[in-house]
């Protein structure tokens, strides 16, 4: 397999014996990557990964738009997308993406609320 930016590109072979139930995620994977979305994300987030991190961010909450995408309406419904590993690379843990999603939302409302309390 052949590796381009944040998820793999798996070669599409029409002699292979093993099918991809994700053909639609493949298509939202390799429409990311081209139009930049996951290294703007990456590169957007890069403030809140931490040093030692596994998981960048960016990937994180890409592989959370695509779990939306493909019908997923909860954060659990994540393990779709880890399922394939050779569709959609490494994929977080439910208790690591909680903890990205809760630091983004503190930082989202402490901007809101030093917002509020400048003076106008």
């Amino acid at each position: 397999m052949k590796r381009t930016a944040a998820y793999p590109q798996p070669r599409h072979d029409a002699g292979a014996t093993r099918v991809v139930g994700q053909a639609g995620g493949m298509l939202l994977t390799k429409t990311a990557v081209v139009t930049g979305l996951t290294h703007g994300l990456s590169t957007a987030l890069a403030p809140w990964r931490k040093p030692f991190a596994t998981h960048d961010p960016g990937k994180i909450l890409s592989d959370l738009a695509i779990t939306l995408a493909l019908g997923g309406d909860c954060l659990a419904d994540v393990a779709l997308v880890r399922s394939e590993p050779d569709v959609y690379g490494k994929v977080a843990s439910d208790p690591t993406i909680s903890r990205l999603i809760s630091l983004l939302a503190a930082r989202r409302t402490d901007r809101v609320e030093s917002h509020q309390r400048r003076p106008r």
